[in-house]
């Protein structure tokens, strides 16, 4: 696997346009995986499965991880987000991202083309 995209949520709004500009990524499904520790995961579980089951159906989504964050929301939340996001990382290639984010086509891509381009910068 080359890039984990590792995105802490506190926010109920935003995951929809996430989900929809990640299964749009022109690099191949298998070379990432998208990790969301979300402090809203009991309310949105459901949601959140169906929305990447719709999107297995157009395109191959076969790493998702959404986790839950046991811990009240303090202005601490995201690093601990962060840190349980890296826990669970299988990439070579940590991408940390927020809320609200919609991603270009290729923003995967360039991403991994400039990591191995440029060794010991990231």
């Amino acid at each position: 696997m080359k890039i984990s995209v590792i995105l802490p949520t506190a926010r109920l709004g935003g995951f929809d346009c996430l989900i929809e500009s990640i299964a749009r990524q022109t690099m191949p499904p298998e070379d990432f995986e998208l990790i969301v520790v979300d402090h809203f995961f009991g309310e949105r579980e459901r949601a959140v499965d169906i929305e990447v089951i719709n999107h297995r159906r157009t395109r191959i989504f076969p790493w998702f991880k959404h986790v839950s964050l046991n811990l009240p929301n303090s202005i601490y939340a995201n690093s601990t987000c962060f840190n349980v996001g890296l826990r669970l990382a299988e990439g070579e290639l940590a991408l940390f991202l927020v809320d609200f984010c919609w991603l270009p086509e290729d923003f995967l891509e360039h991403h991994w083309a400039f990591y191995k381009s440029h060794p010991g910068y990231s």
